[in-house]
């Protein structure tokens, strides 16, 4: 596998969010990225513009994001459908409380314009990750997305296999109002994410995933402790990860900088580090459509923040791109 295609967008706001990705990818090796401006259902809000992710290889990956706003900013996702020309978000047609279901809000509340001080972008023939620093962290959270295919750990029936595709971020799917006292607990601290099929043929199942990322490398004898993206459903168990991603928290990250490569025994990867950022002050989303909420908590690695012991150490969370 090649080094994944880096796409460094700067400064963004969140009103040209979709714009500026697609615009960004017009020249992308492996996915066609269409802008769109049609609102998608079920919303009937304030639309922030679609993009809509086709892979120039394989025609059945394909993926819509659209940003949208109403008391506040969130991403409504979906594996791209039509329905009389319009794009939808079809992950929030299969549940009862789709419309809250389906989406992941990009601030706590508030509908003005805020910035992205980084917005990095990846893209290989298998997926697209998208990555978004925070400027300010008192409302806004950290982007973190996968959309892409994933790895399983058995063989699948290739009907089967063909649809475990996911699209995973950092504020955990599938929720609605009813599960605030699970939070308050901090019950279901764990990333969750949509799959296209389960492994009966099931349509836009909730699949959760997580990592193991806080044991800082190297260790003694200059071992490394590398992390896959465990992606798994409470009765399946675990059935695979995102697929050629991992993670690492580096005892030291000057040692390896951004963009470098990172050889381990005899495998290599594409070294991207990543700002540990706490969660905004408010865990309380105001779900689209509705006059209900959702409670959630910032989640894509272990912890929003690495825990340091008080030494010498200052570990450096990283991605690891499989190269």
């Amino acid at each position: 596998m090649a080094a994944p295609n880096r796409y460094d967008l700067g400064r963004v706001n969140v009103f040209s969010l979709a714009s500026s990705i697609a615009t960004a990818l017009v020249d992308d090796p492996n996915w066609v990225v269409a802008y769109s401006t049609v609102i998608p259902k079920p919303f009937n809000n304030i639309n922030r513009g679609s993009m809509i992710f086709k892979n120039k290889t394989d025609p059945t990956l394909y993926f819509m994001l659209n940003i949208n706003t109403q008391n506040n900013h969130f991403i409504q996702a979906g594996f791209y459908e039509t329905d009389a020309g319009n794009i939808i978000a079809d992950v929030g047609r299969d549940y009862s409380y789709g419309y809250n279901n389906a989406v992941t809000p990009l601030n706590t509340s508030g509908t003005g314009d805020f910035y992205y001080k980084q917005l990095t972008v990846f893209t290989t023939s298998n997926f697209v990750y998208i990555n978004g620093e925070a400027e300010s962290i008192s409302i806004v959270y950290p982007l973190r997305l996968y959309m892409g295919r994933l790895i399983a750990y058995e063989n699948e029936d290739p009907l089967i296999a063909k649809d475990f595709v996911g699209l995973f971020t950092h504020f955990p799917a599938g929720y609605n109002e009813y599960d605030q006292n699970s939070y308050s607990v901090s019950a279901k601290n764990v990333g969750q994410g949509f799959v296209k099929k389960s492994r009966n043929g099931t349509k836009n199942v909730v699949y959760n995933f997580c990592t193991s990322s806080q044991l800082v490398s190297p260790a003694v004898s200059g071992k490394f402790f590398i992390s896959p993206f465990y992606v798994y459903e409470n009765t399946e168990g675990v059935r695979g990860e995102f697929w050629d991603i991992y993670v690492v928290c580096f005892k030291d990250g000057s040692a390896y900088p951004d963009g470098s490569v990172l050889s381990v025994g005899n495998d290599k990867y594409y070294v991207f580090h990543v700002v540990d950022q706490l969660a905004p002050q408010s865990y309380n989303i105001t779900a689209p459509g509705g006059n209900s909420q959702i409670y959630g908590r910032w989640y894509f690695f272990d912890t929003s923040v690495l825990r340091n012991s008080g030494g010498g150490d200052k570990p450096q969370r990283a991605l690891l791109f499989k190269i």
